[in-house]
């Protein structure tokens, strides 16, 4: 356990992290501007972060996403909710081969897109995403139903199965996100789209 970035650094140079949790109970103000500085440092910029809230703070989530917060807890915290974000996380690759070296692997392809189900993470353009738990699930669900609309009421049960988030500006954010993942340069268009009033679409283009 670590109360300053600085304990955190250290410890990221003693081990591999795959997820940090922060707890905002006692003091919400100084997590969330840990939470930013473990987003601006180069040995946890891409570590995925929970955050664990008092009831009284969950209209603070969206708050949290924009400091790079995957996924928020309110308190009691069930722990089944807490294993499946860490079950979300991508492993390494060397991990995956090290556990399923005869499994056959679960692809989605699309497109330019490619989603591996089994060691969690997505290409586009044969450029690997960097995604949390919820922009993985957002991505596999548009996938899925590509060049349709989907909601952001839908989009909320997609990210939050639980049914713990129904913010939907949380799923504003998200996509935010997503759509920044995918651009491969400026000028790029990014292949999901805003349909005012509806929600958004994933535009996937068969490949020659």
């Amino acid at each position: 356990m670590a109360t300053e970035l600085s304990e955190m650094r250290r410890i990221t140079c003693e081990e591999r992290l795959h997820a940090i949790i922060v707890d905002c109970c006692d003091d919400y103000d100084a997590a969330i501007e840990l939470c930013w500085q473990f987003k601006s440092d180069d040995a946890t910029e891409g570590v995925p972060i929970a955050t664990l809230l008092s009831p009284g703070d969950a209209h603070r989530f969206v708050k949290l996403i924009k400091a790079g917060v995957e996924d928020s807890f309110v308190r009691p915290l069930m722990p089944d909710k807490l294993l499946q974000f860490l079950r979300g996380i991508s492993p390494a690759d060397d991990d995956v081969a090290q556990y399923h070296p005869k499994r056959t692997v679960r692809i989605l392809r699309k497109g330019h897109f490619e989603i591996n189900l089994d060691a969690h993470y997505a290409t586009f353009k044969r450029r690997r995403l960097d995604l949390g738990p919820i922009g993985f699930r957002l991505l596999f669900h548009l996938l899925q139903y590509p060049n349709c609309v989907h909601s952001r009421e839908e989009l909320v049960d997609v990210a939050w199965p639980d049914g713990e988030s129904t913010d939907l500006r949380a799923v504003d954010v998200h996509l935010s996100r997503l759509r920044k993942a995918l651009k491969t340069g400026p000028g790029r268009r990014c292949p999901i789209k805003t349909v005012r009033s509806c929600g958004y679409l994933l535009e996937v283009k068969s490949v020659p």
